[in-house]
């Protein structure tokens, strides 16, 4: 006897077929990158008068539906900082010891980063915006870092009154 498929059992296969392909193919900007100094500009405003960046590694990773962001950076001053975070990938917050994180993924080739902290005496906000090159070799992360006045926990950080703001184009080459 002949089997007949009905559309809505063709349809629910082909989305299922469709739905593990996607899965299967990671989005372009996981992997491992190291940020080109002589192609950034850098304007900081978290790390002090004169102090820049003298080097930087990425890497993004998926980990069980979320995005396993680590960093390790130096800074002209002799400080370092090694941070790794585990974001939630459908866009809602990530509370952090230093504040929230929220990562919102744009396709397969952009995504941005907020990250807000509103803590000992700071509050700042950090719209991080990336996109990777059409060859796949070039991420670039344009950085808006806004300094506001402090307001009480409990109450919207964006609240604050801005008192300086910054970008920076962070451009970084992909090792793997």
């Amino acid at each position: 006897m002949a089997k007949y498929y009905t559309l809505p059992r063709v349809l629910c296969l082909l989305v299922t077929i469709v739905q593990c392909g996607f899965a299967q193919h990671p989005p372009d900007w996981i992997g491992t990158w190291k940020l080109d100094l002589e192609r950034s500009k850098q304007a900081f405003l978290a790390l002090g008068p004169g102090v820049t960046v003298v080097s930087q590694t990425i890497e993004f990773e998926l980990v069980d539906r979320k995005i396993k962001m680590t960093g390790a950076t130096h800074l002209s001053d002799g400080r370092t900082s090694n941070d790794e975070d585990l974001l939630l990938s459908d866009g809602s917050d990530t509370i952090v010891s230093s504040g929230v994180i929220s990562f919102r993924r744009i396709s397969d080739t952009a995504f941005d980063i907020t990250v807000q902290i509103n803590a000992n005496g700071m509050n700042a906000t950090g719209l991080n915006h990336f996109v990777i090159s059409l060859d796949g070799k070039i991420l670039t992360e344009t950085k808006t870092q806004i300094l506001r006045e402090p307001v009480p926990q409990g109450v919207d950080p964006t609240r604050g009154k801005a008192l300086k703001s910054s970008t920076s184009v962070l451009v970084y080459n992909r090792i793997s």
